[in-house]
């Protein structure tokens, strides 16, 4: 194997966290690697440790944006000037076996496939013992198999780091992230997995997920509801555009936009009731892809039916929290 890897590394106020994470990548089984630290106009000292390690590893190319652009910009960033014919995105918190690269690309090589998912991921949360995490129960135990793509949008884990891609591929459907978005991943993977039949998907060597309160993730829970209904929005968008909605089938309601039970219930109500009728035609077209209390609220609230709303929508609350627990007592549901 001398196909080249490019690794893009997004970094953003990670001093504490940044060493970890390249001792993980300048030490990779796998040599043939371009590292292109992309600096989001960090505050603290990301920038004095990123450029040691440059004089430690010539490998290791260092682009600093003029004014800071968030995750998904910095990525974009990394993906214009990457040369490898690999694409992996790592974020600078968290770390990666020494042989995950040469894992990753043995399977792609030995596939020919365009894209390869490594469900293989550990959950570290401060002081607790790590936890392995555990996609969908669908796709649980699949190892070096290839899955159809089109079903697994949106259903499957999303984060960018779990899979390599070929650069061919993502420069062929001139694939970027959303400037200005974050749950970035889902759109990311969204319009990529689209124009792909199969993924090859994987269960070796593994990535090493840490949970910080000061990271997206960890702020995320605050606004939810917004965040996610924004990116399925612009989703939504992308496949009108693009003539794509004939082609494939997604499910475009999910458990991460119900509205949540509290006094801005009014307010998100009528925000989902905007997107349910934007996205009414598919729906309709796709109703077997849901169950009952899925279509019930959708139904009440296209035709504004507040008297069933009330008691149906806690009937979904309940359940969605109902499979939460469920992935908690399964594993660790990990989403951004």
């Amino acid at each position: 194997m001398h196909k080249k890897v490019s690794i893009i590394i997004p970094i953003y106020n990670v001093e504490q966290y940044l060493e970890k994470c390249l001792n993980s990548v300048i030490h990779q089984t796998y040599k043939n690697l371009e590292i292109i630290c992309v600096n989001d106009c960090s505050p603290d000292n990301s920038q004095k440790i990123i450029e040691r390690y440059k004089k430690l590893d010539s490998r290791i190319i260092i682009c600093n944006r003029t004014n800071n652009g968030g995750l998904s910009t910095a990525r974009n960033t990394g993906l214009k000037i990457a040369t490898g014919e690999f694409i992996y995105f790592l974020d600078s918190d968290d770390w990666i076996d020494l042989d995950y690269i040469e894992k990753m690309l043995h399977a792609a090589i030995e596939s020919q496939a365009e894209v390869v998912l490594n469900t293989n991921i550990q959950v570290h949360n401060k002081n607790l013992p790590p936890e392995q995490h555990f996609p969908d129960r669908t796709y649980n135990n699949i190892t070096h198999k290839f899955i159809d793509a089109k079903p697994a949008i949106l259903n499957i884990i999303w984060n960018t780091w779990a899979h390599l891609w070929k650069k061919t591929f993502l420069d062929r459907i001139n694939a970027h992230f959303p400037d200005g978005y974050i749950i970035e991943d889902q759109y990311f993977q969204a319009i990529t997995y689209a124009y792909l039949d199969k993924i090859y998907v994987i269960r070796d060597s593994t990535y090493h997920y840490l949970i910080r309160k000061t990271s997206i993730t960890g702020t995320l829970k605050t606004d939810s509801f917004s965040a996610n209904l924004n990116i399925l929005n612009k989703i939504y968008d992308f496949y009108i555009k693009n003539n794509l909605f004939d082609k494939i089938d997604v499910r475009m309601i999910t458990e991460w936009i119900l509205p949540q039970y509290d006094e801005n219930r009014a307010y998100q109500i009528k925000k989902v009731r905007l997107y349910f009728l934007k996205i009414a035609p598919m729906v309709n077209r796709t109703r077997n892809m849901y169950n009952k209390f899925e279509l019930k609220l959708f139904d009440d609230i296209v035709n504004n039916n507040p008297c069933a709303l009330t008691l149906n929508y806690f009937n979904l609350y309940v359940i969605d929290k109902l499979r939460e627990k469920m992935k908690q007592n399964k594993g660790v549901a990990i989403h951004g």
